[in-house]
């Protein structure tokens, strides 16, 4: 119900307009707004706790419907289309922010079909749309009729669905009080009919109750259709009001998605295509304000005074901060021990969850800590059950160890790996990628940035193509993160796998394995370990919850605690930033390497990355990166085992890779071009 008599008090300041209400003030400055739609029987003030434990800078509107609450005197609304149409003309008086909705159970319906009239009326749409509680509007007509019951038996109908109601209904005054409202509410969801509708543009988020009787988890999925951007489903314990026992919990999650939600909204206006499908885009020139402080960048990164390091992609330089850190503990471990050691320094270890969760705009409990970006490939990869017959679609640029886990596993178990097409770029080719889709299709890989290469995957198009067959899509971004702006919600992937030593400029040794709420459930790791399961007795034991089941007990500390430092470290840099700065220097050395006698820039795609890949004719690749070497110039040397298909296809046996980072400069562009041309005249002379 909207009531509670807990006896709290909370702050409360009223909107000039009927239909919102505001319990506190929004810390300034107000970054964003999050409306709330209440669910049936309820009132604004359901949500009167939610501001105080929302994310500062949300400023949360509370919707208040006619007839309720201090709008009692007010005639009930009973149709979806006499909400929206009175709703609707308030949001548009509203001043222009970046928001969100989220409605339950009713709610949820209202906030749907707000979002499609916004659309028909080509206004701006929320960043995203988090739903609890409810039906996918295609099925609201297969819920149970209870609206044109007689009083007795509406009431009886209703005590299954909140506990609450046994208080309420148990006084005749406030039975009287509250059983139009609920009658009205009933039959406002009873007689809606979903008209059928092109899916949202705009993320969405569901949200539901293991115990509910009336929405399950696979019902709560079908929401999944009504998006063509991402979608993300979690359960809490608990019945259909699950959101009273785990409320803090939800509104962190919420608050949690709103962070990437951005000013620029006109992008996802009815006429546009949603939010941005791809993660990256050509970069744009830094733009005018304060400089990047690329002398802070080097004086924090030692070895920058050493050699030109155009060796990031294979493990950049690790900042003081990272090493700092690592140090402390490492010498707490020869003082103390290791055991003790770690559990002193749990809070600093654990750090990275929350950091990394930032840093994709996800929730800690999504991310699991591993070895290498290799070894959180393989746990998703080979967690996914597959049997013969189904097919496994992978681009032609997977990294070699991928691809040769592609080919055991699908020996193991009869499934047939096939090779996406790629478009004239070089990049995948979506459309016939959707061509080729069908409902044998069960998992779909896809490296964002490849390792031999400058190339730009289109990750969120291939992520939601393979929701249309509602395929498990796992990301390869090893090189991307730390480097290109991520943000999962967007992209949709159900994986994403990472390492830390490379663009995060972590410790060697660390990565992380992303893993969506909802798909976890559908996979099993392939070993249950202390930490990722727990053992219930007897021949029982369950799986720990979100990624970290795919953790195992052993881990090292230093190294943990490092990465969580480089994710902070790059974030205060901010990766918008420092991603425009690498794009822009690597542009720079594509230029430079084209006028380098014997040089020939191979780089691929339409969108290119800090990697740059060239080839020296008539000069051999090892000799001239060792020489490189000693002229104090880091860069590595692909062999075509590194990409197999894509290099064997292209008739590349080796490439050189030079791949630069933010705390380069433009001065070692023309050192490391100077050095590769005196290099190559010293390799073609010939010996004496």
């Amino acid at each position: 119900m909207g009531g509670d008599t807990t006896g709290e008090t909370v702050i409360e300041s009223r909107s000039h307009d009927a239909w919102i209400r505001r319990f506190s003030t929004p810390v300034q400055p107000v970054r964003a707004r999050l409306y709330c739609f209440p669910f049936g029987g309820g009132g604004a003030s359901a949500y009167r706790k939610w501001g105080e434990a929302l994310e500062p800078g949300i400023d949360l509107c509370a919707v208040q419907l006619p007839g309720r609450e201090e709008r009692l005197s007010e005639t009930l609304l009973s149709t979806v289309e006499e909400v929206v149409d009175a709703f609707v003309p308030v949001l548009a008086e509203q001043p222009e922010l970046p928001f969100a909705f989220f409605g339950h159970s009713m709610g949820a319906l209202l906030a749907y079909e707000v979002c499609l009239r916004l659309r028909a009326e080509q206004r701006a749409l929320p960043g995203r749309l988090f739903v609890s509680g409810l039906h996918p509007p295609d099925r609201m007509s297969r819920a149970r009729v209870r609206h044109n019951l007689d009083d007795r038996a509406f009431v009886e109908s209703l005590r299954d669905t909140d506990d609450q109601l046994d208080v309420l209904l148990a006084n005749p005054e406030l039975t009287q009080l509250f059983l139009p409202i609920l009658r009205a509410d009933f039959t406002l969801c009873e007689t809606y009919r979903h008209q059928g509708a092109e899916p949202l543009p705009c993320p969405i988020t569901a949200y539901g109750g293991t115990a509910d009787p009336m929405v399950d988890e696979p019902l709560l999925n079908g929401w999944r259709r009504f998006t063509s951007a991402a979608f993300e489903a979690r359960m809490f314990p608990g019945g259909h009001f699950y959101i009273r026992e785990h409320e803090r919990r939800l509104v962190g999650l919420i608050g949690a998605g709103m962070r990437g939600l951005r000013a620029d909204r006109a992008e996802r206006r009815a006429a546009g295509t949603g939010p941005a499908t791809r993660t990256s885009r050509p970069v744009p020139a830094e733009p005018a304000g304060e400089p990047f402080d690329v002398e802070r960048a080097r004086r924090e990164t030692p070895g920058a005074k050493r050699v030109i390091h155009f060796n990031n992609a294979g493990a950049s330089l690790m900042p003081v901060p990272v090493v700092d850190a690592m140090t402390r503990h490492l010498w707490a471990e020869t003082q103390l021990g290791s055991y003790e050691a770690a559990e002193r320094d749990s809070e600093a270890a654990n750090r990275v969850y929350d950091a990394v969760a930032r840093l994709l705009n996800c929730d800690a409990l999504d991310i699991a800590f591993l070895n290498g970006g290799a070894h959180a490939w393989n746990e998703a990869f080979y967690s996914v059950p597959l049997k013969p017959g189904d097919r496994i679609l992978a681009s032609s640029m997977e990294y070699g160890g991928n691809h040769l886990a592609l080919l055991q596993v699908a020996r193991r178990t009869g499934a047939v790996v096939e090779v996406m097409e790629n478009d004239a770029s070089g990049r995948v080719d979506v459309e016939a990628l959707r061509q080729s889709l069908d409902d044998r299709v069960r998992l779909v890989v896809a490296t964002h940035v490849p390792t031999h290469g400058g190339l730009v995957n289109p990750i969120a198009d291939i992520c939601a193509a393979a929701r249309e067959v509602s395929a498990l899509s796992l990301v390869d971004a090893c090189q991307s993160v730390g480097q290109i702006p991520i943000d999962v919600q967007r992209v949709g992937c159900d994986f994403l796998a990472a390492s830390g030593r490379k663009y995060l400029r972590g410790p060697r040794g660390t990565g992380f394995l992303y893993a969506r709420a909802d798909c976890v459930q559908r996979v099993e790791p392939v070993t249950a370990t202390l930490d990722g399961a727990r053992w219930l007795g007897g021949s029982r034991y369950e799986f720990a919850e979100g990624a970290r089941r795919f953790e195992s007990w052993e881990t090292n500390t230093a190294a943990k605690i490092g990465l969580g430092v480089a994710v902070d470290y790059a974030l205060d840099w901010s990766i918008e930033r420092s991603w425009r700065r690498t794009a822009g220097l690597a542009a720079e050395l594509r230029t430079a390497l084209a006028a380098v006698p014997g040089v020939r820039v191979v780089d691929e795609g339409t969108e290119l990355s800090g990697l740059v890949s060239f080839v020296t004719e008539g000069r051999d690749h090892t000799a001239a990166r060792e020489a490189l070497l000693a002229r104090g110039a880091n860069v590595w040397n692909c062999l075509a085992h590194t990409a197999c298909v894509d290099m064997t296809a292209r008739r590349l046996p080796s490439v050189l890779r030079a791949s630069v980072h933010y705390f380069n400069t433009s001065d070692e562009v023309s050192r490391f071009c100077s050095l590769l041309e005196e290099v190559l005249r010293d390799l073609a002379a010939p010996a004496v």
